[in-house]
């Protein structure tokens, strides 16, 4: 009997084992190691986990880790940085979507373990997560019992850092709420599970799939600029490379759309035509776009090409790109690589300029303010995803005038601070920048003064630096919402981050 109990025990343990190994090579080796090919903002969760991997290896040259929210990440053109100056200083994001101080505290070790020269966190209002306080006698008080609830259940707590949340709140939290972290904490697959099949999904996409099915456009940009779903204007101007593998196709709006394809003799300018081609497509939705009916391209390696909806045109509100604001007129989708060969390379950090984004710098401040309020305010308490920047704005008001005291999120930076020091790892903080329509609601105030003195002289006694540019950026089309920058405004940022970083590494303080 007891040789059978031992037989038993002895084969639940291989079993046991090799679950944990299988589980471990799959889901945390070949996972992380399986070839991103993701794009600028999608899969959030997956990219950042990828990302953590490869900022370990090491680089030549200065290595800065910019952390933060998806502020951060809307701030700063990372790849930008330096790249027109002779020094080797790289930058790379470790960030994700509503990454908080605390999720930063519990990364801090990880960050420390990439040997950076720097650690820049991006630090905006937005961050500070006013939704776990209340305003109550003149004051604001931090809800405790929903921050716990809440955090234990969000995607960081249970993906990056269960076991350390698990071990600092075990004698608080319910059974359920230990549980749950508990089987996070045991196996890789129940903490990706939720993510594991997008870079198959994308793999996929990329290279057995017509390339209809995509999150941003990468094919050939038209010098009149395109949205990020391939959308064109009426007039598209784009170099084109024939005799690809890829089939290039489009997407129409309207039945029987007509265009004109004008492929020019030089791609550097359009001054000479070789040939004009009217095309007609009696159907919406995706067609093959028929080079085989285009005069004079073949023989030749790439061309300058125009493309003009004659008849067809829709609009982005029609084409779901979005439902508020300003509309704009749109001509066809192309494929995600439109005469271009394809670029598999991870861009999962990388962001282009798209008309999405474009357009705000296009505008007067008369309709960028029309604009905003359609997007941003009209309606605002009856959509359910202007949510939080409702609450943000109502807490904007509410603490203009309160004293500030610290509580445990702030505190939570402090903590990264004492951390970094302790450790030798040069640490700055810069508050990023924020729309003037939306800072007016309290930049001016008592409490706003009281936080950045206050987080001042506690960064400082730590010989670290707090930059401020909250206010830095007047030009409110630099924005497309209260706090996130257009690429057009975090490339315009860059030059001060360049500064700040430079001053740094240097050993130079404010």
């Amino acid at each position: 009997m007891a040789t059978y109990k031992a037989k038993v025990a002895i084969v639940f343990l291989a079993l046991l084992s090799a679950t944990f190994l299988l589980d471990f090579l799959i889901f945390e080796k070949l996972l992380l190691n399986f070839p991103n090919e993701m794009e600028w903002d999608t899969s959030h969760w997956y990219n950042f986990a990828y990302a953590r991997k490869q900022i370990k290896a090491p680089l030549e040259g200065k290595k800065v880790i910019i952390a933060g929210s998806s502020v951060a990440l809307y701030s700063v053109l990372p790849e930008e940085l330096f790249k027109e100056s002779d020094k080797k200083i790289i930058s790379k994001f470790y960030s994700h979507v509503a990454l908080a101080p605390t999720d930063l505290y519990y990364y801090k070790e990880d960050i420390a373990d990439s040997r950076p020269d720097l650690v820049v966190y991006m630090l905006n209002f937005a961050d500070l997560q006013w939704e776990y306080l209340t305003i109550e006698d003149g004051t604001y008080k931090f809800k405790e019992k929903l921050w716990l609830d809440e955090y234990s259940d969000r995607y960081p707590a249970r993906t990056y850092y269960p076991v350390e949340f698990l071990r600092d709140y075990f004698q608080v939290l319910n059974k359920k709420q230990i549980l749950r972290l508990a089987s996070k904490s045991l196996l890789y697959v129940n903490r990706y599970r939720h993510f594991a099949f997008d870079p198959l999904e994308t793999w996929l996409d990329n290279h057995l799939r017509s390339g209809r099915s995509f999150q941003k456009y990468n094919g050939s940009i038209p010098r009149e600029g395109i949205w990020s779903k391939g959308w064109t204007q009426k007039t598209s101007t784009l170099v084109c490379t024939f005799g690809r593998e890829k089939e290039d196709s489009i997407f129409l709006l309207k039945n029987h759309t007509e265009i004109k394809v004008t492929i020019f003799s030089n791609d550097k300018n359009e001054e000479n035509v070789v040939s004009q081609t009217i095309l007609n497509f009696d159907k919406s939705g995706w067609n093959s776009f028929p080079w085989e009916q285009i005069q004079n391209h073949k023989g030749i390696s790439s061309a300058l090409i125009g493309l003009e909806v004659l008849d067809g045109m829709g609009t982005a509100k029609e084409a779901n790109l979005f439902h508020y604001g300003k509309d704009y007129p749109v001509g066809i989708r192309l494929s995600h690589y439109f005469c271009k060969d394809p670029d598999f390379r991870n861009k999962s950090y990388v962001r282009d300029s798209y008309l999405d984004e474009k357009r705000f710098s296009l505008m007067s401040e008369s309709e960028y303010d029309e604009d905003y309020f359609l997007r941003i305010l009209d309606h605002a308490e009856e959509r359910f995803e202007l949510g939080r920047l409702n609450t943000l704005r109502m807490r904007k008001k509410e603490i203009k005038n309160f004293t500030f005291k610290p509580w445990f999120e702030y505190e939570q930076l402090l903590r990264v601070s004492d951390f970094y020091k302790a450790r030798g790892i040069p640490f700055v903080v810069i508050m990023s920048p924020e729309n003037p329509l939306e800072s007016k609601e309290y930049v001016n105030g008592t409490w706003y003064s009281g936080f950045i003195e206050h987080f001042k002289f506690s960064l400082g006694q730590n010989n670290q630096s707090l930059y401020d540019h909250t206010k830095s950026l007047i030009r409110k089309q630099f924005f497309f919402d209260p706090h996130h920058l257009t690429y057009d405004g975090a490339k315009y940022f860059n030059s001060t981050m360049e500064e700040i970083i430079l001053k740094e590494l240097q050993g130079h303080k404010q």
